[in-house]
């Protein structure tokens, strides 16, 4: 019989109180904001947030967001169903989130008719109707069906 090989992996985990995470707009991934000014997005390089750009971060994450699912394996149908691409790192990501989710980073999508989607301005980001069709859209297939997969939602600590 062959030796199996176990492979190392690196997970991203968010520190601290769960009332400083943040979830990054293109991938959900939850971090803090001094995390992702240290080491950036590892999902969305693109993004440029590991410049300590402070107001770039606050634009390219949200604190609205709840429902964490904890991604520690490769594959996996409550995955694909809250559509997480299996290149995505390990670790924890939001099920829904509050802002402009759809091109975010990408100049040729706009949001409410500007490039980037909605501003920070210290409150939750607001979001358009398609959006808040596809989080119901998300809750209903996702239902009840999340028990034992759900490691926590977004209530404080």
């Amino acid at each position: 019989m062959a030796e199996q090989q176990v492979l190392p992996f690196k997970a991203y985990e968010a520190e601290g109180p769960r009332k400083n995470w943040r979830a990054c707009l293109s991938c959900k991934l939850l971090l803090t904001v001094d995390q992702y000014a240290r080491i950036g997005c590892p999902n969305c390089p693109h993004l440029h947030l590991d410049e300590e750009d402070e107001e770039l971060i606050f634009k390219a994450t949200t604190p609205s967001w709840t429902g964490i699912l904890s991604h520690f394996q490769r594959g996996g149908w409550l995955k694909r169903a809250t559509h997480i691409p299996e290149t995505s790192v390990f670790g924890c990501y939001a099920i829904n989130v509050a802002g402009p989710t759809k091109g975010f980073g990408n100049p040729s999508a706009t949001a409410n008719g500007r490039a980037g989607g909605s501003q920070h301005r210290g409150h939750a980001a607001s979001y358009d109707e398609e959006d808040r069709l596809q989080l119901n859209a998300d809750e209903d297939l996702l239902g009840g069906d999340l028990e034992g997969f759900v490691v926590g939602d977004d209530v404080e600590d």
